[in-house]
């Protein structure tokens, strides 16, 4: 017959019975749950921030959809844009401008006239980065919304070169 060895286990009765190595005690958990907290509610351990205020991805549906909770905030999208004089805009796609669809759309603070980097970006679709208000509406408060303090504004590629880039880097 094979003689197993017996494991004595420790009973324990509270948090307080744990066995301490190296001296740590209530106060030192004290400390290192203040630490955790203090980087929890600063967001340190999952906040992926560009600077002090990144702006945060939404959809242009989410941001009229609930306009309140996005209200002041740095925001990054994509649409269809369109620059003419007062009507400066962000769609969700080309048929929403084609059709006149005035309030799937965004104001776009760019200025009149589009300054010479965002004129080639009409009729594209793009990525925008800027301050989002629903007080904005622009003239005739036509559009669900605005985007100003704009600080990206450029050409979202197509899936098709997205694809042919991703290719190449493998090969």
């Amino acid at each position: 017959m094979v003689k197993t060895p017996t494991v004595r286990r420790r009973q324990l009765t509270s948090y307080n019975s744990v066995p301490r190595h190296g001296g740590h005690g209530p106060r030192a958990r004290g400390l290192l749950l203040g630490l955790i907290t203090a980087l929890l509610v600063s967001g340190g351990l999952w906040a992926q921030s560009d600077g002090p205020q990144a702006a945060s991805w939404v959809s242009l549906i989410q941001l009229i959809a609930t306009p309140d909770r996005f209200e002041g905030k740095l925001v990054r999208l994509a649409g269809f844009a369109h620059f003419e004089f007062e009507g400066n805009a962000l769609y969700f796609h080309r048929e929403d401008y084609e059709s006149s669809l005035l309030t799937n759309g965004v104001r776009l603070d760019v200025g009149w006239p589009v300054p010479d980097n965002y004129q080639g970006l009409s009729d594209m679709y793009v990525i925008v980065e800027g301050r989002f208000s629903s007080r904005g509406r622009g003239p005739l408060a036509k559009y669900a919304g605005e985007i100003s303090e704009i600080t990206r504004l450029e050409r979202l590629p197509p899936r098709a070169e997205i694809d042919d880039q991703v290719r190449r880097q493998k090969e």
